[in-house]
């Protein structure tokens, strides 16, 4: 019977690395609020800044509301969702992760 895993955060199952995994998260939270942007602009009046847009970014849109994040760089979601009137001050945290702190001060052990 193969060992089931179990993990605290879902990001975790889908990548291993770290730095990865943020991009993976950032492209994700990208991806919904720009969707959620869409969905809220069909039901308003046209904007024509919004249709010169969806005109340059069609094929951004397509993987967008299919879902297909492999297919989108985080510079292709961030241009998009500027491009729409997204504030991208609000999107990224950082902090230290504790993680992080074990591997540096693990590094350090080996080192010395």
């Amino acid at each position: 019977m193969p060992k089931t895993e179990t993990y605290s955060d879902p990001w975790d199952a889908l990548e291993d690395d770290p730095g990865k995994r943020a991009v993976l998260k950032l492209k994700s939270a990208l991806m919904m609020d720009i969707r959620r942007e869409l969905v809220a602009a069909t039901r308003a009046p046209a904007v024509p800044s919004l249709e010169e847009s969806w005109a340059a970014y069609q094929k951004t849109m397509k993987y967008i509301q299919e879902g297909r994040m492999a297919k989108l760089s985080l510079e292709e979601l961030i241009c998009f969702a500027v491009s729409i009137g997204l504030d991208m001050d609000r999107l990224i945290t950082v902090r230290k992760h504790p993680a992080t702190e074990a591997a540096k001060a693990a590094l350090k052990e080996t080192l010395s």
